[in-house]
């Protein structure tokens, strides 16, 4: 019985090391690189976006560009639909939902980068993806929870004037899918196209 735990345990191990791969992808647009990972079939950004497009609403965390080069710039969800560099595209609703059921329980814990989450709220990072908890900026303009809370658009509408997002948070291991309006302000992650 134990050989078979073993067995089985050793297979998990690989499995999750075959469905991950890791690279890096320098942004033409400004020469900022990312590192990348393959999760399941999916290529993500490791890293939330920092690029300020030439149009649209995207925001420093509190207006301080300090802040940016940890946690990537806030956009607005019109912003985030277009701000990925060719060859990348903002993730789907289903994108995220098949990420979130890839990892499993706690999907939170697994997700978030060992480090820079406040209060002991660091993740294991068991696939590689780095999530950091860039806050989020308010529809009135006003920043909150860096530290505690990392939240991405989709590229999903819910309304005409609202898009679905996916939310890790302290103290909290799992995920949660909200919906928010289009004129708040949350991190990029960008997936790889086909």
């Amino acid at each position: 019985m134990k050989a078979l735990f073993f067995t089985l345990g050793i297979s998990v191990l690989v499995l999750n090391v075959v469905a991950q791969k890791t690279g890096t992808f320098t942004d033409p647009r400004d020469g900022k690189t990312y590192s990348t990972i393959k999760i399941d079939n999916m290529t993500w950004m490791a890293g939330n976006l920092a690029f300020k497009p030439d149009r649209g609403n995207y925001w420093a965390f509190d207006y301080n560009e300090s802040n940016v080069k940890k946690y990537g710039y806030l956009y607005d969800w019109p912003t985030a639909l277009s701000v990925c560099p060719a060859g990348w595209r903002l993730p789907s609703d289903a994108e995220w939902n098949q990420l979130i059921n890839f990892v499993g329980s706690n999907p939170g814990d697994k997700l978030k980068a060992k480090d820079g989450w406040e209060n002991d709220g660091n993740g294991t990072d068991d696939f590689g993806f780095k999530a950091l908890p860039g806050g989020y900026r308010y529809g009135d303009g006003t920043f909150h929870d860096i530290g505690k809370n990392g939240t991405w658009w989709s590229s999903t509408e819910y309304s005409p004037y609202a898009a679905w997002s996916y939310c890790l948070s302290y103290p909290y291991g799992n995920a949660s899918r909200n919906f928010f309006g289009n004129q708040w302000g949350f991190s990029v992650r960008c997936i790889q196209d086909f």
